[in-house]
């Protein structure tokens, strides 16, 4: 006999346990024995969310009455898998799921590639229930050209929908259209067998990504060029794609599929492939209802899952129902329906296989019922944090995310933060859009259309406000809501005191208004008078400028900002915004008439208001240990130093990232494999190394107010003890600089 192994998977109905004697008769069915079927415990989550409501697991072991060896033992599931599809064909409502998750189902030839498969028609739909496809959108092809390319070594699907080819004299010009996947954006892969049937449906975390390549040869002057840039899809509503996460692929014929299933699993790092008996529907996107929600985080919650995906209201035997439902859960308990609806959603990002509705009525029975009203009001905000919310919008998409913690800045300590919305413009795939790859649609539906008519959430409509320095990099902004107060985006920029009528271009102005979005803390009001302030000419010295941005404070004045902190510490050099200025204050013993004197070089524009003169505090001297990144590692190999240095440095990095994880505490081990994974990134993606605090340092560079070093000169003082902040006379150093 042949022992089989697998899994079962259904989604059972609220308060209904799973019936196992029908299960296993579909097993019989398929012409083998049930030797044993136990429920899988899945992983606890913390809270009501119980495992069960999202899905049942069976776990398998069957015989077969053939005795082959293990290399063959893939043909026998690949018979299995093609009754099982038939077997339940016949069930109307949900069908169960067949999972093959150990190795030995699949053939363990690896192949680089499997290319140009024909394929008869591609769509983009939803998954409501378990073998039931709703289709939205079919993708325009040429039935000809309509192929699709497994690359298995790169990782990454390619579908082409169209080839044109034109000839003109001795000019030959092919246009191809077509769209990837990559694996790692590939949740679930459910397979549909009938007979010489084969569908493939992708459950995917991101929109493909379209492409339009143009190849053009010239036989005159023997010269070959290829663009490629991206584009939109060319079918219905951009927005339907986003917001269907299934792709359905409809092969004519396949050889070997089995074959295709395993390099293809492989690669995506072992995932489980699921086998049922797939219907498909064509129908249009369901109708968005318009929900009138008094509770504003129960409107921007809802509005983050019905942007994600349709499931939830095709899930509905009753959307009217079940819409008056939510409304009612508002009015109960706003605060515990938000916060249900944001579980939801990290449950939707997961692409679990949940009813939403069971889950929507679960959670908030159980908040209800074991937490008080308030709970969820007090979150553990650090002090100077406030909580902001966030989208993501990219060509096809609007992603909201549930508030972050973020630094406290010059506009939200004195505007709500209830109605700021930080907003990151990104492709579909969430990386950055680049201008030279991607044609004028892509960019004006993500960027210009919500930069020029805002974005509206529930009752809300937010406006372009402005965006620092960060989220410029970042190619983000933040916009702003009509608060309370009857407030908007323009009254902040006219607070500020930045009139874009002046001789600053539009540009700056924006810039300088982002100087208010700096992260700081706030410690103390400094008047703008002679008596407190004063403005001095820079040192300069033809082309140079020796003070540029450096400024003196005070020592009373400076322990006056120490005291304000949580954890004061000597420190002699801050990094501040008041009003206007921005630079570094330089603690000056000898400064008595005044508290600060500012260099003109600091002064960016002029602000004088009271809410503008405190003095904030972006940064302060102290122990910093210095960490390498792929600029500073290119400076230092240019001086002279090798790079097995470097890689020596990043071996040992390396080395202590693992040592970490023999730890066996378990209640620390989620944590430790979170900063190993962080660290592991930054290494990947910024050759972030740290260096011992013993061998290096960050530091502030500031101008030398007593000219008493010569040429060449740097005065160093640095604390031995990085965790205690203190020097000594031994920590004080005056180095000579060399030029090679």
């Amino acid at each position: 006999m042949t022992h089989l192994q697998f899994r079962i998977l259904i989604i059972p109905h609220q308060d209904e346990n799973p019936n196992t004697e029908i299960l296993q008769n579909y097993v019989e069915r398929c012409g083998l024995y049930v030797h044993s079927m136990h429920r899988v415990e899945l992983e606890r989550t913390n809270g009501p969310l119980r495992p069960e409501i999202l899905e049942c697991v069976f776990e398998v072991l069957a015989e077969d009455q053939t005795i082959i060896s293990n290399k063959k033992k893939a043909f026998v599931y690949k018979e299995f898998c093609l009754k099982w599809c038939q077997v339940t064909k016949e069930i109307l409502r949900a069908r169960p799921i067949l999972q093959f998750c150990v190795n030995e189902c699949f053939f363990r030839k690896r192949m680089n590639s499997h290319e140009n498969i024909k394929l008869q028609s591609v769509s983009f739909g939803i998954q409501p229930r378990l073998g039931h496809f709703v289709e939205y959108s079919s993708v325009p092809h040429n039935p000809r050209n309509l192929i699709v390319n497994f690359f298995h070594d790169m990782k990454e699907i390619e579908v082409i929908t169209s080839v044109h080819v034109r000839r003109k004299l001795l000019k030959y010009e092919r246009e191809t259209k077509y769209f990837t996947i990559k694996y790692s954006h590939i949740r679930n892969i459910f397979v549909s067998l009938d007979g010489t049937k084969f569908e493939l449906y992708l459950d995917l975390l991101y929109t493909p990504l379209f492409f339009q390549k143009t190849f053009t040869e010239d036989d005159l002057f023997g010269s070959k060029r290829v663009n490629i840039w991206r584009t939109l899809y060319e079918g219905n509503d951009i927005k339907i794609i986003g917001k269907s996460s299934i792709l359905k692929l409809n092969f004519l014929r396949v050889e070997n599929i089995l074959e295709l299933l395993s390099c293809f699993r492989y690669r995506c790092d072992k995932a489980p492939v699921c086998f049922v008996s797939m219907s498909t529907t064509v129908d249009i996107p369901p109708a968005l209802p318009i929900l009138e929600f008094e509770h504003f985080g129960c409107a921007y919650m809802w509005t983050a899952l019905t942007e994600r995906t349709y499931t939830i209201l095709e899930q509905s035997d009753d959307l009217r129902l079940s819409c008056e439902k939510l409304l009612r859960y508002s009015r109960e308990n706003g605060d515990c329906l938000e916060e249900v609806l944001t579980t939801l959603l990290f449950v939707v990002d997961s692409g679990r296989l949940v009813n939403y509705w069971s889950v929507i009525d679960l959670l908030f029975a159980s908040y209800t019922t074991h937490r008080a009203s308030d709970d969820f009001k007090e979150y553990n905000i650090p002090r100077k944090c406030r909580l902001i919310r966030r989208a993501t919008l990219t060509p096809t998409r609007v992603l909201l995310w549930p508030p972050d913690l973020m630094c406290e800045n010059r506009i939200l300590r004195n505007f709500d933060s209830e109605y700021f919305l930080r907003v990151t413009f990104r492709d579909d795939d969430l990386l950055t859009l680049n201008i030279r790859k991607n044609s004028t649609h892509i960019f004006n539906e993500a960027v210009t259309k919500h930069m020029n008519s805002g974005l509206t959430i529930g009752r809300r409509r937010y406006e372009m406000l402005a965006w620092s320095s960060s989220q410029l990099r970042e190619h983000g902004v933040s916009m702003y809501a009509v608060d309370s107060q009857g407030r908007t985006a323009a009254d902040i920029r006219r607070w500020t005191e930045i009139d874009p009528r002046t001789e600053m271009n539009i540009p700056k102005c924006l810039s300088r208004i982002g100087q208010c979005f700096s992260q700081t803390e706030d410690t103390i009001h400094v008047p703008m008078d002679n008596l407190h302030v004063r403005f001095e000419r820079d040192i300069e010295n033809r082309s140079y400028v020796f003070s540029d941005g450096i400024g003196k404070i005070s020592m009373d004045l400076a322990a006056k900002v120490r005291n304000t902190f949580r954890q004061p510490r000597e420190c002699s050099a801050f990094q501040i915004r008041y009003g206007g200025c921005k630079g570094m204050l330089v603690v000056d013993p000898t400064l008595k008439d005044v508290d600060i004197v500012f260099r003109e070089s600091m002064r960016k524009f002029d602000c004088r208001g009271f809410s503008h003169t405190k003095l904030e505090i972006a940064k302060r001297s102290g122990p910093i240990p210095l960490r390498l990144n792929r600029p500073l590692i290119t400076i230092l190999n240019d001086l002279g130093i090798r790079k097995r240095i470097f890689l020596k440095l990043q071996e040992a990095m390396i080395q202590n990232l693992t040592d970490m994880l023999l730890d066996e505490d378990k209640a620390a081990t989620t944590l430790l494999l979170a900063l190993h994974r962080y660290y592991i990134d930054l290494i990947k993606t910024k050759a972030n190394i740290d260096i011992d605090p013993d061998f290096a340092r960050n530091m502030f560079g500031v101008i030398d107010e007593t000219g008493k070093l010569e040429y060449g000169q740097v005065f160093v003082q640095y604390s031995s003890d990085a965790s205690l902040g203190i020097t000594t006379p031994k920590d004080t150093r005056i180095l000579k600089g060399t030029r090679e």
